[in-house]
């Protein structure tokens, strides 16, 4: 893979390499999970899992890619296993990602090892999401998706942690 020689020249040229937790929470989604830990395991370091109650292969699947697996007891509320996850990361930088996401390219994967790489007093980045209203192959207008932004990587900190039952924000 091409990203992976150029994060390696890369990292060769800063003086701070920074880390990066994979940290996900997860409940059967076999279907989903290996193309999203695939879309960013050239700029990880580790891989963290807030599993709550998978019945299917998902545990399996983010084994075979080295994660740490945190068994959780679902109660209503997004944000406790979000913030058992982040406790758990030991990465300078949390990447909070949704099973059923990804990353597109290699180019924006590079972009933000180098966000994340160059940054001194940033404490978080919003992102760009493209939520799809249809499968993918039945998108056909503007109407089948709509954008929204929100937070997918943070520094680890005490002081940074999730809050709501529902729609769970740092």
């Amino acid at each position: 893979m091409k990203i992976i020689e150029e994060i390696e020249k890369y990292k060769k040229n800063i003086k701070n390499i920074k880390t990066i937790s994979l940290c996900m929470m997860t409940m059967n989604n076999e279907e989903d999970i290996e193309k999203c830990i695939k879309s960013v395991i050239p700029i990880i370091d580790e891989i963290v899992i807030v599993d709550n109650g998978s019945t299917d292969k998902t545990i399996k699947i983010c084994k075979s890619y080295g994660a740490k697996i945190i068994n959780n007891t679902w109660e209503d509320d997004y944000s406790k296993p979000r913030n058992i996850g982040i406790k758990a990361c030991k990465g300078d930088w949390i990447l909070r990602l949704d099973p059923d996401e990804y990353i597109e390219n290699e180019e924006t994967l590079f972009n933000i090892y180098k966000m994340v790489s160059g940054s001194k007093d940033v404490m978080a980045f919003l992102f760009p999401i493209l939520n799809l209203l249809k499968k993918q192959e039945e998108i056909k207008n503007d109407n089948d998706w709509a954008l929204s932004e929100t937070c997918r990587i943070f520094r680890r900190r005490d002081d940074i942690y999730y809050q709501g039952l529902v729609h769970e924000e740092i």
